[in-house]
């Protein structure tokens, strides 16, 4: 590995470990899994089924419908619906 090769990786390699504990918002496509009677909706995220509020005002989503689901500052407990894709 040649010396510019070494210095790439090793800049990588600090700014990965940076990365790691810092937290974004991230917006995950999803899927409507079903409805509740409480306004909440149950989605498809990654694999797993979560029951998550809807943010948008006046909007009634409906099963198999896609979906955009934001997790704030990386808190996965404050997930949301926040988009119709």
């Amino acid at each position: 590995m040649s010396i510019k090769e070494q210095i790439l990786k090793s800049i990588e390699i600090i700014v990965d470990a940076r990365l790691k504990g810092f937290k974004v918002d991230k917006t995950l496509p999803s899927v409507i899994v079903s409805t509740n009677d409480n306004g909440k909706y149950v989605i498809s995220l990654n694999g797993n089924n979560y029951t998550v509020k809807c943010s948008l005002p006046n909007v009634e989503l409906k099963v198999g419908q896609s979906v955009w689901v934001k997790i704030p500052n990386g808190n996965f407990n404050s997930k949301h619906i926040c988009g119709i894709r």
